[in-house]
C-alpha cells in the first residue's frame, strides 16, 4: 500500500517549486537574443505606407524592397559603407523621401536607425554607424565656414584635412567634389588633391557613382585646347570654323543664352 502525502496549496514546498518554475520561465525570456540584420529600421507613423526601398546611391551593389512594419530588417549583399537612399512607398509611388533626408551616409555592422516618417523621414538615433554623425558634423562645420565668408585659403585647408580623415571611406569623395569645383582652374591646388586622394582604397577609387578621382585626373590631363579642332553655331545657326593667329592671345568667352548670371557677365566683357 502507497502512502500519499497530501500538499496544501499553502504548503511551502508548493510555493516553493512554483516560484523556481516562474524563474525559470522567466530566465528563459529574457535571455533570449534579438537577432539583428545588417539594417534595422525602427519606425514610428501615422501615414500608411505600404513598402519600404533601400538602395546604394549607384544602385550597383543594394536595392532592396520590403513590405512596411515597425522594425525591418535588412540583410544587404555587401559591407555597409556608402551614401544610401531610404525611400517609402504607398500604392507603388515613391512618398516621404524629400532629399537630403532621404539620402543617408552609413557604415559599420548591424546598424540601427530610429525614427519617425512624417512626411520626411526624421532620425532620432543612429546606432552602430558613426559616419552619419561624423558626416553631418562635416556638413554643418563646411556650410557655417561659407556663410562666414572665411577666406578661401582656410576653406581648401579645412576640405584637404577632412578627406584625409575619411579616406578610407567613400564620404571622403564628396568632399573632394567640394574642393574640385572650387579649384577646378587651379593646377597646383588640383595636383594637391590627387596626391591626397592616392591614398584611397581602389575600391573607393573606383566608385560607380561618385568618379571624384578620375574627374581630377581627366581635368589635370589637359595641358592645351586645340580650339581649330572645333566648330560652333553663329548667332544665325550657321556652322563655323575659327582661325587665330598662333602669335596672338586671344580670351574666349563661353557662355549660355539661359544662363543669366552668364550673360550678364558676358555683357560686361562686351
Amino acid at each position: 500500500m502507497k502512502n500519499y502525502f497530501p500538499i496544501s496549496l499553502k504548503s511551502p514546498l508548493l510555493l516553493l517549486v512554483c516560484a523556481a518554475l516562474l524563474m525559470a520561465c522567466h530566465h528563459e525570456e529574457k535571455e533570449k537574443p534579438v537577432v539583428w540584420a545588417d539594417l534595422n529600421l525602427i519606425l514610428d507613423t501615422d501615414e500608411a505606407i505600404d513598402s519600404v526601398m533601400v538602395r546604394d546611391i549607384a544602385q550597383s551593389r543594394e536595392l532592396h524592397k520590403v513590405a512596411f512594419q515597425d522594425t525591418i530588417r535588412i540583410s544587404f549583399n555587401d559591407s555597409i559603407n556608402d551614401l544610401y537612399h531610404i525611400w517609402f512607398l504607398k500604392e507603388g509611388k515613391i512618398v516621404s523621401s524629400k532629399l537630403p533626408e532621404s539620402q543617408v551616409w552609413l557604415n559599420g555592422k548591424q546598424v540601427i536607425i530610429k525614427g519617425q516618417i512624417d512626411q520626411k523621414l526624421k532620425i532620432d538615433t543612429v546606432i552602430g554607424s558613426d559616419l552619419f554623425y561624423k558626416a553631418r558634423e562635416h556638413n554643418t562645420a563646411y556650410i557655417s565656414l561659407i556663410k562666414e565668408k572665411v577666406a578661401p585659403q582656410e576653406i581648401d585647408s579645412f576640405l584637404l584635412k577632412e578627406i584625409d580623415s575619411f579616406i578610407d571611406s567613400p564620404f571622403s569623395l564628396a568632399i573632394m567634389d567640394n574642393y574640385f569645383f572650387r579649384n577646378q582652374e587651379d593646377r597646383d591646388a588640383l595636383q594637391k588633391l590627387l596626391n591626397l586622394a592616392s591614398k584611397q582604397k581602389e575600391q573607393i577609387k573606383n566608385h560607380s557613382f561618385l568618379g571624384s578621382y578620375e574627374r581630377i585626373e581627366k581635368r589635370l590631363g589637359i595641358t592645351r585646347l586645340d580650339i581649330d579642332s572645333y566648330s560652333f553655331y553663329d548667332l544665325e545657326n550657321k556652322v563655323v570654323t575659327t582661325a587665330f593667329d598662333k602669335d596672338k592671345k586671344y580670351l574666349l568667352d563661353l557662355w549660355f543664352v539661359n544662363c543669366p548670371p552668364c550673360v550678364k557677365e558676358h555683357k560686361l566683357m562686351a
